[in-house]
């Protein structure tokens, strides 16, 4: 794809977003919000912060061998709003409304250039057509309902088993389980032992499954894992975290909106 094709397209997503309506409306007003809450953004807020369905703690939990789930966004209310804006464009597959959201500097891998253009191509974002069928949906989906915590008051990033991963623990080797009452199976299939049920451990990867399985409309493959006292069982992908997994940054410049400034894996 030649890049003056990717410029273009990507002038034509933030056209037809600026030419958006309706939908659009109320998100506008959640970005171009002044910093200091107006009486109808403050009962935007309120009500959203009371629709959440089982928040994470907007304080974490510290435990050895244990990575709890925190969740600061609730915390700063521009951010929230802003960010529950996104969730819900990532539910539509909306790819204009993520496009004005992305910083245009934005950083999609250690080795390639920043910027929309390498972000466009790097997602198969080049058309809406094409975009429907990107894997950056179920990425993001991932991503900004997994928490996260405020490196700066201008920074937020997401997911919280990257963003609060201990230093002392290698990351290319350990692995976070996402949930409370995870089975820990003998194998890799539902109909196997379960051995017992974990909850927010840390546990060392010892394989990854090749095969995807699909349970209650969810496609992942198995991790076969240690636990601290030796115990090894295979947990579903759905709730394994990897810290060297996908993770977002958020940035906000002084009296500018917040932007997607980086999302990215590996090391």
């Amino acid at each position: 794809m030649k890049p003056l094709f990717l410029i273009l397209t990507c002038f034509v997503i933030f056209s037809a977003c600026r030419s958006s309506g309706g939908d659009a409306q109320a998100e506008d007003e959640i970005r171009d919000a002044a910093p200091v809450m107006n009486d109808s953004l403050r009962a935007v807020y309120s009500r959203e912060l009371s629709r959440q369905k089982d928040p994470l703690p907007l304080t974490q939990v510290r435990e050895a061998g244990k990575l709890y789930p925190v969740d600061q966004a609730p915390k700063d209310s521009l951010f929230f709003l802003f960010r529950k804006m996104l969730i819900d464009a990532v539910n539509r597959k909306d790819i204009f409304t993520l496009m004005k959201n992305v910083d245009p500097g934005i950083k999609y891998s250690f080795g390639d250039p920043e910027g929309l253009a390498g972000f466009i191509k790097t997602w198969g974002l080049t058309s809406p057509e094409e975009a429907q069928q990107s894997e950056i949906w179920k990425v993001l989906d991932q991503v900004l309902n997994q928490g996260g915590v405020f490196t700066s008051p201008q920074e937020f990033v997401a997911p919280y088993y990257f963003s609060t991963w201990p230093d002392e623990v290698d990351a290319f080797e350990y692995l976070a389980v996402i949930g409370g009452g995870v089975r820990l199976r003998e194998s890799g299939t539902t109909n196997s032992k379960i051995l017992k049920t974990i909850s927010y451990d840390i546990v060392k990867m010892l394989e990854r499954s090749e095969n995807i399985d699909t349970i209650n409309g969810q496609g992942f493959p198995w991790y076969k894992v240690k636990m601290a006292g030796e115990l090894e069982g295979y947990v579903f992908g759905q709730f394994i975290g990897s810290p060297i997994g996908f993770r977002a940054g958020f940035r906000k410049e002084h009296g500018k909106q917040w932007k997607l400034a980086f999302l990215v894996a590996g090391d």
